[in-house]
C-alpha cells in the first residue's frame, strides 16, 4: 500500500513564491495545513528567477522548464539537480561581480531564521532542512575557493530543499503518490469502491486547488486522499473538519 514520502521534518515549511527579493523575509510558523508549516514571504532565489533576471534572451528556457515541470514528477529531485547543474555555469557568466555571493548570503539568512525558529520550538533539524543546510555548506565552501558555479549550484539546491517542504510541493507529492496508488488498486477487486471514488474526487480537487493557487486546500485534499488509500500512513493529528470533497 501507499506510504507517503513526507519529509522527516515534523514542521514543514511554506514558501509562498520563488522570487529573488532581498532581504529574505522573516519566517514564521503556521498550523493551517495537516502538517504544521513555516511561512516565508517571497524571497528565496530560484533557477527561474535568476534566469529571468540575467538571461533575457530566453536561452535557458528549456532548462527552466525542466526545473518547473520537475515539481510534478516522482524523480523531481534528480531533474532539478540536472537543471541547476546545467544552468549554473551559464548564469555565472552573465551575473555581475558579487551577485553569486549575494545569492549565497540570502540563503544563509533564510536558514539562520529557520534554525532559530526550530530551535525555539525544539524541532529536530532533519529531512529537507538538514539537506538544505548541507547543500549550503557546500555552497559556502565553493564560494570561499572561488568556484562560483559550484557555489550557485549548492545554494540553489539548498533553496529547493526548502521548497520541498512547502504546502504546494507537498500537495503535488501527495497527489502524485495518490494517483499512483489509484492506478495500482484498480487491479484490486477487494478495495472498497466508495473509498476509491472519494479519494479520486479529492485528488482531482487537489489539482484544481493547485491550479487556483490555493496550496493549503490542495494539501488538505491530497492528505485526506492518501489517508483513504492507506489510513495507517496518516498521523492521528490530521485537521478537523475534513475538507469539502468536490462533487464528481
Amino acid at each position: 500500500m501507499l506510504r507517503p514520502k513526507i519529509p522527516a521534518l515534523a514542521l514543514c515549511a511554506l514558501l509562498v513564491a520563488c522570487g529573488d527579493l532581498d532581504p529574505v523575509p522573516m519566517a514564521e510558523l503556521g498550523d493551517e495545513e495537516p502538517v504544521a508549516t513555516m511561512r516565508f514571504s517571497e524571497g528565496l532565489p530560484s533557477l527561474p528567477g535568476l534566469a529571468g533576471e540575467w538571461t533575457r534572451d530566453q536561452s535557458l528556457q528549456p532548462i527552466v522548464d525542466q526545473w518547473t515541470e520537475s515539481w510534478d514528477r516522482a524523480d523531481g529531485i534528480r531533474a532539478r539537480s540536472e537543471a541547476i547543474g546545467a544552468a549554473a555555469p551559464l548564469l555565472v557568466d552573465r551575473m555581475p561581480e558579487g551577485e553569486v555571493a549575494r545569492v549565497v548570503a540570502s540563503i544563509d539568512r533564510a536558514l539562520g531564521e529557520v534554525e532559530t525558529i526550530l530551535l525555539e520550538t525544539e524541532v529536530a533539524l532533519s529531512g529537507p532542512i538538514e539537506e538544505a543546510m548541507r547543500a549550503q555548506e557546500r555552497a559556502r565552501a565553493a564560494l570561499d575557493s572561488g568556484d562560483e558555479a559550484a557555489a550557485l549550484v549548492g545554494t540553489l539546491t539548498s533553496a529547493d530543499h526548502l521548497r520541498m517542504t512547502t504546502p504546494d510541493a507537498l500537495a503535488r507529492l501527495l497527489v502524485e503518490q495518490g494517483e499512483e496508488a489509484l492506478r495500482r488498486i484498480e487491479r484490486e477487486d477487494s478495495y472498497p469502491e466508495v473509498n476509491r471514488e472519494r479519494a479520486m474526487r479529492l485528488l482531482v480537487g487537489a489539482r484544481e486547488a493547485l491550479g487556483g493557487g490555493n496550496a493549503s486546500l490542495a494539501l488538505r485534499r491530497a492528505w485526506y486522499a492518501v489517508g483513504l488509500l492507506d489510513p495507517d500512513a496518516i498521523p492521528a493529528t490530521a485537521p478537523s473538519p475534513e475538507p469539502e470533497v468536490p462533487e464528481s
